[in-house]
């Protein structure tokens, strides 16, 4: 029997892929260990740009975006992503320490929802809960 004929017909888990679009290493590490112990999969990116190029390159099931990174901030970041048909329904929760007309102006650029830092466990996981099922979902082989 061919390994196809075993697998076939078989539920495979679907782990949920996390964009952490973070300038700050460390924080994107605890971000990254946040949403794994959740049962997310955690993509990384280190600005702007990398989160675009991460986010049209992979299917994403939601971005975390901080707003002020180096060489393109997060929220030309999510003005591009909502700009490409590939891109435009995956999720943009903004991240910042900064006050309420950051979030508004999030809001504009097309992100989903707001975090303020510091990111709490209990409020990284209703995020994920809310835009992502949070957990493993199925599909058939």
């Amino acid at each position: 029997m061919s390994e196809k004929q075993v697998t076939e017909g078989c539920l495979i888990p679907i782990v949920p892929i996390v964009l952490i679009a973070e300038d700050h290493q460390l924080i994107r590490q605890l971000t990254k260990l946040l949403v794994e112990a959740e049962g997310c999969s955690a993509i990384e990116a280190a600005n702007g740009v990398e989160a675009v190029q991460a986010a049209f390159s992979l299917k994403l099931h939601l971005i975390l975006m901080d707003i002020d990174m180096p060489i393109m901030g997060g929220l030309e970041a999510a003005r591009c992503l909502r700009q490409n048909d590939c891109t435009r329904g995956v999720p943009i929760v903004a991240v910042t320490a900064h006050n309420n007309q950051t979030r508004q102006e999030a809001i504009e650029a097309g992100c989903n929802d707001f975090l303020e830092k510091p990111l709490m466990p209990a409020m990284l996981r209703d995020a994920l809960a809310k835009y992502v099922n949070s957990g493993i979902n199925y599909r058939f082989l």
